[in-house]
């Protein structure tokens, strides 16, 4: 349970990593990583892999997560484009 937690997690983290590299170097050319976004990838792969940590492989557990902190970009994205105001992301995160 600990392992797939952990595994979720940080592959959550690393796909938000991903991201903002590949968003920021088209942005500018520079390679910028924003803390709020890295941070909110990490809880979003917590909270993706959280009711089936128990009966999931690590393979799934890495999927799980970065495919919950996929969602959380693009749900972020969205709740930008249509001006709610979410100071914290609380609902892309769990959404």
């Amino acid at each position: 349970v600990a392992i797939n937690t952990t595994v979720a997690s940080c592959f959550g983290g690393f796909a938000g990593l991903c991201w903002d590299w590949c968003w920021s170097y088209r942005k500018g050319g520079y390679l910028v990583v924003r803390c709020e976004t890295l941070s909110n990838c990490i809880l979003a792969g917590l909270v993706g892999i959280t009711a089936g940590c128990d009966t999931v492989t690590h393979r799934g557990a890495a999927m799980i997560g970065m495919v919950s902190a996929l969602t959380y970009i693009m749900l972020d994205k969205l709740e930008h484009l249509f001006v709610l105001d979410d100071v914290v992301g609380a609902f892309p995160v769990h959404g």
